[in-house]
């Protein structure tokens, strides 16, 4: 079954009857090679999965899936987990993870999981982790301020906005010496100014299927992705 932007709304609707992370498993076994690693940190218990790049590649895509609220995730972070997907249906030879544990209280469990792997050379060199976080509706981007060469490829390739942004993966894998930065989308105002509100809707029922917009997320898919990781395709 090929997996299409669009499945985040039967995503969303899953996630609400508590089988999130059945959903998930039958997303991925339409790949070869996941990997789930189940770890835990003081007494909690966390998953994450990854799916290797078929040849060997020195990038990662990686987004988060947990949620705070079942009934309102739908940019934060489910339409990420289905870009990411897409994206690596068509485009093999790039490593993708799903973390876990991103949102508080854990505050990066799966992404200091997976910098532990990286660090003892699981997956190889690893030069960029591209996170994706709120990528379901607008088609400019924005990055934080890591001096990191991750947020120069954005900046260059997909003339991505430097921003300051709370915490996300990205400060668990810099700070473990792993060259990373958070990507996020917002759209436009009729003014042409950037509405960066929607950043503020995560955890609250703002953050609703109505949200999204299934074009803007086919246009990061076969648009920007590509630009930001052309040397992986």
């Amino acid at each position: 079954m090929k997996i299409k932007c669009s499945d985040v709304y039967d995503f969303l609707e899953e996630t609400k009857v508590g089988k999130r992370v059945e959903y998930i498993r039958g997303l991925l076994s339409n790949f070869d090679n996941v990997e789930e690693d189940n770890f835990a940190i003081v007494g909690n218990r966390f998953t994450n999965f990854y799916i290797p790049a078929v040849t060997p590649s020195n990038k990662f895509i990686v987004a988060h899936y947990d949620v705070i609220d079942p009934n309102f995730c739908a940019n934060d972070n489910s339409a990420s987990i289905i870009n990411m997907l897409v994206y690596r249906q068509n485009n093999p030879n790039i490593n993708i993870a799903l973390l876990d544990g991103e949102e508080p209280p854990y505050m990066g469990a799966g992404s200091g999981r997976l910098s532990e792997l990286i660090n003892d050379n699981k997956f190889g060199k690893i030069e960029n982790v591209f996170n994706l976080e709120l990528t379901g509706v607008g088609r400019n981007a924005l990055i934080g301020s890591f001096d990191t060469k991750t947020n120069v490829i954005m900046y260059e390739r997909c003339n991505a906005k430097r921003t300051f942004f709370p915490f996300s993966d990205s400060d668990i894998f810099v700070n473990n010496g792993i060259d990373s930065e958070v990507i996020i989308l917002v759209p436009s105002k009729e003014d042409g100014s950037l509405k960066t509100e929607i950043i503020s809707y995560c955890h609250g029922s703002k953050d609703n299927a109505d949200l999204l917009n299934i074009s803007d997320m086919e246009y990061f898919v076969d648009v920007t992705m590509p630009k930001m990781l052309k040397d992986s395709e």
